[in-house]
C-alpha cells in the first residue's frame, strides 16, 4: 500500500512538471503609440514622416499611464480593487515620457522601451497631451477611477497649442486604429485635439464699385473708412481649463469634458483698423486670429465699435462716426467651443449707410481648408 502511494506521488510530480514545460511565454512587446488629430491631415513629402501628424516642428508629446495588474491591482475576476494603480512610465514625478517619431522605424515610441503586461486581465490607460503642460491626478472617485487634466491660467493665455488626446482606457497592445496607408504603424490609439478655442474679426467694404487703393468710391466720392475703440466685452478672458474621464469599463478612446475654473471676466480690444479692402478674401484683421477659453456666449458677449467714415466729395469733406453694438449670439453662435475657430466678417457700404455683419466657422484648424459658413 505504501509502495503504491509513493507510485502515485511520483506520477502526480511528473505530469506537473511536464505540464509546466509546455507553457509558452508571452513575447516582450514593446509599447508604441498611433497618432492622429481629429481630422486627416495631408500626409507630409518627407516619406518618414509620421502619418496624420500635426506636430511639425519637433514631432513629440507627453504622455502619463497607469498599470491595473492581474494579481495585484485586480482581483481573481479582473476587476479594479478600487485603491491601487501602478505607474507605468517613469521612475519618478511627474511619472511621464516624452514620444517621438522615430522616422527611420516609423513610429511613435517612448524615450525608454517599455512592454505590454503579459496577463491576460491587465490593462494600461494613457493620457497624452502637447504643449502647455497640465497637472494630471488619477483617483478613484464614484465607483470608477477617473483622470483630471488641468492646464493653468497662465498656461492659456501664453499659448495657442493646448493639445490633448482623447483617453485611451484599458489598452493591452498595440493597435492599427488611424492609419492612411500602412498598417505597419501600430501603438496606442492617440487621438488629439485642441483644448481652446480660436476667434477672428474681419472686416471690408461691400461695394461693387470700390477701389482698394483709394477706397470705395463712386463717380462722385470716395471715402476712408476706419473701426476705432473696438471691443469684444464681457469675455472670459482667464482661468484653468479642467478635463475630466471616468473609465468606462471597456477598452477604447474617449473625448475628455471640459470646465473653466476661476473665471476672469474681461475684454478683447483692438488698435484701430483703417478698412482698405473690397474683397472679402483679402479683409482687413479688426482682431488678429488669437486663442479663447471655451466659453458660453449667448447674448453676454458683445462687439462695440465706432465706425468713423470720411467721405471726399469734389474736394468737400464730410466726417460721420456711427457708434455700433452687437452681441455675438445675433450671429448665431451661443459658444466657442474647443478645437473649433471663429471668424466674423464685418461688411460695410458707405454708399448705403449700412452696416452688415458676417460670420464664419472653422472647425478642426491646425492645418486644415475649411469651409466658411454664413450664419
Amino acid at each position: 500500500m505504501k509502495q503504491f502511494f509513493i507510485l502515485a506521488v511520483a506520477a502526480v510530480a511528473a505530469t506537473a512538471a511536464c505540464t509546466k514545460n509546455e507553457v509558452t511565454e508571452a513575447p516582450n512587446v514593446p509599447v508604441s503609440f498611433e497618432v492622429a488629430s481629429y481630422r486627416s491631415q495631408t500626409k507630409a513629402a518627407d516619406p518618414n514622416a509620421p502619418e496624420g501628424s500635426f506636430l511639425r516642428v519637433d514631432n513629440h508629446f507627453s504622455s502619463q499611464a497607469f498599470l491595473h495588474a492581474q494579481g495585484v491591482d485586480l482581483d481573481e475576476n479582473g476587476n479594479v480593487n478600487n485603491s491601487t494603480f501602478q505607474q507605468f512610465f517613469g521612475s519618478a514625478s511627474p511619472w511621464s515620457e516624452t514620444i517621438t517619431w522615430d522616422g527611420t522605424n516609423k513610429k511613435w515610441a517612448p524615450s525608454n522601451t517599455y512592454y505590454w503586461p503579459k496577463g491576460s486581465q491587465s490593462f494600461v490607460n494613457f493620457v497624452s497631451w502637447y504643449g502647455a503642460t497640465p497637472t494630471v491626478s488619477y483617483a478613484y472617485t464614484s465607483s470608477k477611477w477617473t483622470a483630471t487634466m488641468t492646464f493653468a491660467a497662465a498656461d492659456i493665455s501664453n499659448s495657442s497649442d493646448i493639445l490633448y488626446a482623447d483617453m485611451a482606457w484599458r489598452y493591452k497592445a498595440n493597435e492599427s486604429t488611424y492609419h492612411k496607408d500602412d498598417a505597419g504603424v501600430v501603438g496606442v490609439p492617440t487621438l488629439f485635439r485642441h483644448g481652446l478655442s480660436r476667434i477672428a474679426v474681419k472686416a471690408y467694404v461691400q461695394n461693387a464699385a470700390g477701389n482698394i487703393a483709394a477706397g470705395p468710391s463712386d463717380a462722385n466720392a470716395s471715402w476712408v473708412i476706419t473701426i476705432k475703440n473696438f471691443t469684444l466685452g464681457s469675455v472670459t478672458t482667464s482661468g484653468n481649463l479642467v478635463l475630466t474621464n471616468a473609465d468606462p469599463g471597456r477598452k477604447g478612446i474617449q473625448e475628455w469634458t471640459a470646465t473653466v475654473t476661476s473665471p476672469a471676466s474681461g475684454n478683447i480690444s483692438a488698435s484701430d483698423a483703417v478698412i482698405s479692402s473690397v474683397a472679402k478674401a483679402s479683409a482687413t484683421d479688426v482682431v488678429a486670429l488669437r486663442s479663447v477659453l471655451p466659453q458660453t456666449i449667448a447674448n453676454t458677449v458683445k462687439m462695440n465699435f465706432n465706425l468713423d467714415i470720411v467721405k471726399t466729395t469734389s474736394g468737400n469733406t464730410q466726417h460721420e462716426i456711427i457708434p455700433v453694438e452687437l452681441t455675438l449670439d445675433a450671429f448665431g453662435t451661443s459658444a466657442w467651443a474647443k478645437n473649433t475657430q471663429y471668424t466674423y466678417y464685418i461688411k460695410i457700404d458707405p454708399t448705403q449707410n449700412e452696416v452688415l455683419y458676417d460670420p464664419a466657422v472653422e472647425s478642426d484648424w491646425v492645418e486644415e481648408t475649411t469651409n466658411e459658413q454664413s450664419i
